[in-house]
């Protein structure tokens, strides 16, 4: 859906005697403006922060998209990103190339630029979305921070301003994850543990996205997100192992003390 957010009415058609009726779906969340008809392709989904100062064109981060696929497999939410993604040499040496490209197509001198593609198997990158805004998704932008020690949050903030940015701090060289936490129906009450996997140190931060008593539909979607963390490792392997301990940790209740949380979605799950 062309006026739809995040991937609200997005649907995967592999048989066209399904279209349809994916079309039908994707209009009713389309807030009576049009769908767009896209090629699926494979391969691994990256989103690449940009930010052009004085003309040049910086790539900040790249953070691999990790999804959750449901509705036997027609439609996907983002569930983590991880960062930086592991690309070959050729990978980012393209993907460094295209962002002067993209801020060139959009006429940006100063300011943020995102970029979010499909790595292919064949070493093309197919754009989803290019845009001249700082990236969203769950922490990413903490985690470009965190990772790289450039704020282009606040960055952008003092181009428009008219102010220089401060230089980058220094790097973290560890493994970032930021992710989303899930309920299933019904009604967010308490969210439970992790305020102790904050002292234990394997979450850094974390955003709560639902209020007391809110309502959790019943179809998997961005409402069905309750909070958001950001973890760190010097490795993948501790990262996915810290992660399992941090959603076997935690939970999300309803008001008569039931754990609703979705504990069947994270990134130590994905093969």
């Amino acid at each position: 859906p062309v006026g739809g957010t995040g991937s609200l009415g997005l649907a995967v058609i592999r048989d066209p005697a399904d279209l349809r009726q994916g079309l039908a779906r994707s209009f009713e969340q389309a807030r009576d403006a049009a769908v767009l008809l896209e090629e699926f392709v494979e391969g691994l989904e990256l989103s690449v922060d940009y930010i052009a100062m004085d003309g040049h064109v910086q790539l900040l981060q790249i953070r691999e998209r990790h999804k959750t696929w449901f509705s036997d497999g027609r439609e996907n939410t983002c569930h983590a990103t991880i960062a930086p993604a592991a690309l070959s040499t050729e990978a980012l040496d393209l993907l460094r190339a295209r962002g002067p490209v993209f801020a060139k197509a959009f006429g940006i001198e100063n300011g943020p630029l995102l970029a979010q593609g499909i790595l292919t198997a064949d070493g093309r990158f197919v754009v989803l979305e290019i845009a001249g805004r700082i990236g969203g998704g769950p922490g990413g932008t903490r985690v470009v921070h965190l990772s790289t020690g450039f704020d282009y949050v606040a960055a952008s903030v003092d181009q428009q301003i008219g102010r220089t940015p401060l230089p980058p701090g220094k790097p973290d060289p560890r493994i970032f994850s930021a992710n989303n936490v899930y309920a299933s129906e019904g009604v967010f009450d308490q969210l439970i543990g992790m305020e102790d996997l904050i002292a234990d140190g394997l979450v850094m931060e974390h955003y709560v996205y639902r209020q007391k008593g809110e309502a959790i539909p019943a179809h998997l979607s961005a409402r069905s997100r309750v909070t958001g963390f950001v973890a760190a490792a010097p490795d993948l392997a501790t990262l996915r192992k810290n992660l399992k301990d941090i959603h076997d940790r935690l939970d999300i209740l309803d008001p008569e003390g039931r754990s609703i949380m979705r504990r069947d979605i994270g990134y130590h799950l994905d093969v």
